[in-house]
């Protein structure tokens, strides 16, 4: 039960003046029944009648058909009585037949024997609120049906490109077992060209292709970020051995992730780490975690070779690029994986580098 209080004539006096004052808010009051017993400004400015036109008229005209037929209105005015308050949502009616989005706050009124002798009604027109969040989830929604059709062309399309590239593959294949010995030195460059295409071609679709999957897992589980941290570090066994590496790792958390796309993210970043590095010293990689509010900050930090500040947004780009093909391998779509696997858990990724002396690689993870 609200608790109720008792005001002095002054105080009546004020509240009078203030709802009379009011504007943004229909304020009025009601009989048991209903009845309308007052109407003050902003009443007249939302629903459009004058004090003399609806004065001792009953509230269930505001109501839609649908609503009377529910009987929504003796619902509220019954709940207000029992529970001393209610608030209820839904379309009302103006004078002029138009409809509005109203607020509505029912609050029982008891005389100095604690009956109900009425109520008071508070009524905020919240029309151009409703329409933003009706058109905020008409876009998500057309937003998931688009991704759902990309996702899907993505599939077909890298499903359907695969068939042509290994059959160019099976062509060149046979044109070197057949006539490998008879071929011109020209012509085997060519060949070789063709190939080499090819092969970046397939590289190109399977990367796409995991790209388009990344958060199709749809559960989050309890992971430790130090264990899969090992767990990469085993995957990536021969190229921490190759690249004498020094890697370490600080006190991690256990987060409610996407398993497979984070242990993807922790991958992607440590062999972008090792191809980078610099040709002289001891490349070194260290991951650690901080907190930051809601949010776990997490920075990958290496000694490489390090990126010009014009460059630090648009290496999360799809297939971008910063050094040619012959000098470091690769497709351009680690990052931009990274990108997305955050953005998926709810965070951001961006990086500090200076060129010559590393970089560090930040990213966010709530939780």
């Amino acid at each position: 039960m609200v608790k109720k209080y008792r005001l002095s004539e002054r105080d009546n006096d004020l509240r009078s003046r203030l709802i009379e004052e009011q504007d943004d808010y229909a304020i009025f009051t009601l009989d048991l029944d209903g009845n309308i017993m007052n109407w003050n400004p902003g009443a007249e400015k939302i629903k459009g009648y004058l004090p003399e036109d609806i004065i001792l008229k009953n509230f269930r005209l505001f109501y839609t058909q649908n609503d009377l037929e529910n009987q929504v209105p003796d619902s509220l005015l019954n709940q207000a009585k029992s529970e001393g308050k209610v608030y209820n949502e839904g379309w009302r009616l103006r004078k002029n037949g138009s409809q509005f989005w109203a607020g509505v706050t029912i609050t029982a009124i008891h005389d100095d024997n604690d009956e109900v002798i009425g109520f008071g009604k508070i009524t905020r027109d919240l029309t151009s609120i409703k329409v933003q969040e009706e058109m905020r989830q008409e876009y998500l929604e057309n937003l998931q049906d688009k991704n759902q059709e990309l996702q899907q062309l993505t599939k077909i399309a890298s499903h359907d490109l695969q068939e042509p590239i290994r059959n160019l593959n099976s062509f060149l294949d046979l044109i070197h077992h057949e006539f490998g010995t008879e071929l011109n030195p020209d012509l085997t460059v060519y060949l070789n060209y063709i190939s080499g295409s090819a092969k970046r071609m397939e590289d190109l679709v399977k990367g796409l292709f995991v790209f388009s999957q990344l958060g199709i897992e749809k559960e989050r589980k309890k992971v430790s970020v130090k264990d899969l941290f090992e767990d990469v570090k085993m995957d990536l066994f021969s190229a921490i051995t190759d690249s004498g590496v020094e890697l370490s790792c600080t006190e991690m958390p256990t987060l409610s992730v996407y398993e497979v796309d984070f242990r993807q993210l922790l991958q992607n970043l440590l062999s972008n780490a090792f191809k980078f590095r610099r040709t002289v010293g001891t490349p070194k990689v260290e991951l650690s975690c901080s907190r930051d509010g809601e949010n776990h900050v997490f920075c990958l930090k290496d000694n490489g070779i390090g990126i010009h500040p014009e460059h630090h947004k648009e290496i999360f780009l799809l297939f971008k690029r910063l050094h040619a093909k012959n000098k470091y391998e690769g497709l351009g779509l680690g990052l931009a994986n990274c990108k997305k696997i955050v953005e998926l858990h709810g965070g951001r990724i961006w990086v500090d580098s200076v060129p010559g002396e590393g970089s560090s690689f930040y990213f966010t993870i709530p939780g």
